[in-house]
């Protein structure tokens, strides 16, 4: 039975929270006859609607307090040591054999590719072929049109060594009977473009294979197997450009399977000019985490002289996901960028642009930097976040400290740019304060370049600055995920 209330008998308990706040809540004054029990339950929920209330309360305010609180970042003025473009390398997955780059010419070269990475070689581009007399015929027509693509963008090659051809394995991944022809097409392969009386291209990296871990499902003693005769056919090169070789572009990096493959190019004395492995981490610590194990282990330890150490695929993901398409694959950039700044020689963004979607999607979670040109070329976030890299002065400054990634830069002539991301999601602005220690007297102005939901991130903005206590202050509000790039100028 529902208990009414009487029309005379009607009361209001008021209840004051922390917060300031009031919550009326009505209770009734039941006549005798009325069932006890309902008023209990009454009373029951009005005490549940107050703890509910108080507690939403404290919270908002801790939210308040949180969004008030201003996040710091200080540098010093003297500059430390060169600024290591180790981001401007980039890879092109095989999204397809025909012309992948040009089309969007323009927006690579802004980019400025130090490297570009592919792979798909022998299994893309019909290099060779068997003749009627059973013996190998070359053609490089196709791969020479994807390499002259590189050159044109400024870049130069990295190219993976894989996969089996069908002329000489029964499939993509199965390790041939004979390395003899594997070699042979190896050896063709590096006398085209590094020759000199060929292609004649300077500092071609060549890598032996992709992900042999996934892609043949390599134990590190077969794969050495593979690695070590396209080593041997390497150095077959005669009148050759300078390049290097090396491996084993795993698909993460793998203790065991690392330390039983470098053994065995130790033992056996095997030319390595770098080390590779493939890293997607959505936190930028398991990256340096894995840096760091390799540099550790006892057989990298004892190699001379030690290889560059390349991450050949990098990005927060494998999986297709939106946060490719969103502000969080800019910020991991720019989070990872500042973390592996002084511990990698190269790292190469996983993919340039995407391929296309089988739905005609414009935006469909694929990893690259650049959506197809077939839905609408246009720019991820994640484009700009090597933008803003580029944008750096050559020499760095020493974060003193800070809760936020960051990198401080100067041009030794008193000028400074300092780039730095808010990786957090948390919900709400922040205020952001910059401080830069000490710098020579003068006069100086300030803008800023916004990557975030609200701005456009090719256009400057003025930023008030200011001294305080003998340093270069200025503030800002930030959005979660945003990334900015602030340039300090002498006027």
């Amino acid at each position: 039975m529902i208990a009414k209330p009487c029309q005379d008998c009607l009361y209001k308990l008021t209840l004051r929270l922390g917060s300031g706040n009031y919550a009326k809540i009505v209770l009734m004054k039941f006549s005798k006859k009325q069932n006890k029990f309902s008023l209990l339950i009454l009373i029951l929920c009005a005490i549940l609607i107050y703890l509910f209330l108080k507690e939403f309360s404290e919270r908002k305010i801790l939210f308040k307090k949180a969004e008030e609180t201003p996040l710091e970042i200080t540098f010093t003025t003297t500059a430390t040591e060169p600024l290591l473009p180790i981001w401007k390398n980039f890879a092109q997955g095989g999204e397809k054999s025909a012309a992948m780059l040009t089309p969007a010419a323009k927006e690579i070269k802004a980019l400025e590719p130090g490297y570009i990475r592919i792979d798909h070689l022998f299994d893309f581009y019909d290099i060779v072929r068997r003749g009627a007399d059973g013996k190998l015929i070359y053609n490089f027509v196709v791969l020479d049109e994807r390499v002259n693509e590189i050159l044109d963008l400024g870049a130069k090659p990295f190219l993976a060594l894989s996969y089996f051809p069908r002329a000489i394995s029964k499939n993509l991944t199965e390790i041939p009977p004979s390395f003899s022809e594997w070699e042979d097409l190896i050896f063709r392969v590096i006398q085209r473009y590094s020759g000199r009386e060929e292609k004649n291209i300077p500092d071609v990296y060549y890598e032996v294979w992709n992900e042999p871990d996934l892609f043949g499902e390599m134990e590190p003693e077969v794969y050495f197997s593979l690695y070590n005769s396209s080593v041997k056919a390497a150095e077959k090169c005669q009148n050759c450009q300078p390049f290097k070789i090396g491996g084993p572009a795993i698909s993460t990096l793998k203790n065991f399977w690392m330390e039983t493959f470098l053994s065995l190019v130790r033992q056996h004395k095997v030319r390595m000019d770098f080390v590779s492995w493939h890293s997607y981490q959505k936190n930028p610590e398991k990256a340096l985490w894995e840096i760091n194990t390799l540099k550790n282990l006892a057989s990298f330890t004892q190699m001379t002289p030690k290889p560059e150490v390349i991450i050949s695929e990098w990005g927060s993901t494998p999986e297709i996901s939106s946060w490719h398409d969103s502000f969080f694959d800019a910020s991991h950039t720019i989070a990872t960028i500042v973390l592996l700044q002084n511990s990698v020689d190269k790292i190469f963004a996983f993919e340039i642009k995407d391929g296309l979607s089988p739905t005609q999607a414009q935006y469909w979670g694929r990893w690259g930097l650049l959506t197809n040109e077939k839905t609408g070329l246009t720019a991820k976030p994640r484009y700009y976040s090597f933008i803003f890299l580029n944008k750096l002065f050559n020499y760095q400054i020493q974060k003193v400290s800070g809760n936020l990634p960051g990198i401080g830069t100067t041009d030794k002539q008193g000028n400074f740019k300092i780039l730095l991301t808010r990786n957090d999601q948390s919900f709400g602005q922040k205020n952001i304060k910059v401080k830069v220690l000490r710098p020579s007297s003068g006069s100086y102005g300030a803008r800023m370049y916004f990557l975030d939901q609200v701005h456009d991130p090719l256009t400057p903005y003025p930023l008030d600055i200011y001294f305080e206590g003998g340093s270069l202050t200025l503030s800002f509000t930030s959005l979660p995920l945003g990334t900015y790039l602030i340039e300090i100028l002498k006027i």
